[in-house]
């Protein structure tokens, strides 16, 4: 799952005070100081242009990041159901510093609930909150790519002090390349379950301490690639992406409707 990516300086952050501007389509005022982004080495993802509010306690929707007005290589679509989407072209960069926002410390328990269309079999980050040298990912999710009609859905859960990224949880699900898949990982306790269609899928258990994830003040939170950890971008659609503290927000994607509904893909 490696790729090469070129470095790109970082953009200026605009305060929350430009967002409604921004979103009528225009922007008439001063980038925010920028000393919070950190020195060295420059980070090689582009950071949307648009600063999002500190996520809520309830729940991180992640599609937030992108920002308006959409970035080069975002577009709108129709997704899932007739619902919008974002589709990520293979030079989609989108980063923010995560202190702006994800709550520190970190859910101890908590549900990635996904919707998604991959457009290639080469996998790729759906996201990922890496260290400020972006070599280490502390919590993310990922697909590998296809081989023999399946892939993978990979975990990234590295606690302080790690040395390299940490891969908790491997679910192997049927190709889910060029069609929408709906799920929800959930973290509870020392176990990992993967949910589809209001059912278990799968589970596994895994090791760590007793501490909530806390990341440092200059790390970063992208979506769609893992900056500059070299991990295979996503090119495809996202439609959902969210965070939420609650192991039980599988149920959110319970099918009220047809479950065959046009272009959507069951792993059962």
């Amino acid at each position: 799952m490696r790729a090469s990516v070129s470095p790109t300086p970082w953009l200026s952050i605009w305060g929350p005070s430009q967002r409604s501007s921004a979103a009528a389509g225009g922007y008439s005022g001063e980038p925010i100081n920028t000393s919070q982004i950190p020195e060295g080495p420059k980070p090689p993802a582009v950071f949307s242009a648009v600063r999002p509010e500190r996520g809520s306690t309830s729940h991180l929707d992640l599609t937030e990041l992108i920002g308006v007005p959409l970035p080069p290589s975002v577009s709108f679509i129709t997704g899932y159901e007739g619902f919008p989407a974002y589709s990520f072209g293979p030079d989609a960069n989108i980063g923010r510093l995560t202190k702006t926002f994800v709550p520190d410390p970190f859910f101890r328990d908590f549900a990635v609930i996904v919707t998604i269309k991959p457009t290639t079999t080469r996998g790729g980050v759906l996201f990922a909150i890496t260290d400020a040298f972006q070599k280490i990912v502390y919590l993310g999710l990922a697909l590998t790519p296809v081989e023999d009609q399946t892939q993978r859905i990979i975990l990234y859960y590295s606690e302080q002090g790690s040395s390299r990224s940490q891969q908790v949880a491997s679910f192997k699900v049927p190709d889910m390349s060029n069609k929408w898949n709906r799920f929800t990982l959930t973290v509870q306790d020392d176990e990992v379950r993967l949910y589809t269609d209001c059912e278990e899928y799968h589970r596994m258990e895994f090791q760590r301490s007793p501490n909530r994830l806390r990341f440092e003040a200059s790390s970063g939170i992208f979506v769609g690639n893992a900056g500059g950890t070299g991990l295979e971008r996503f090119v495809g659609s996202i439609q959902q992406l969210v965070l939420k503290p609650d192991p039980r927000a599988a149920e959110e994607q319970c099918e009220e409707d047809d479950p065959y509904a046009s272009g959507y893909g069951k792993w059962g």
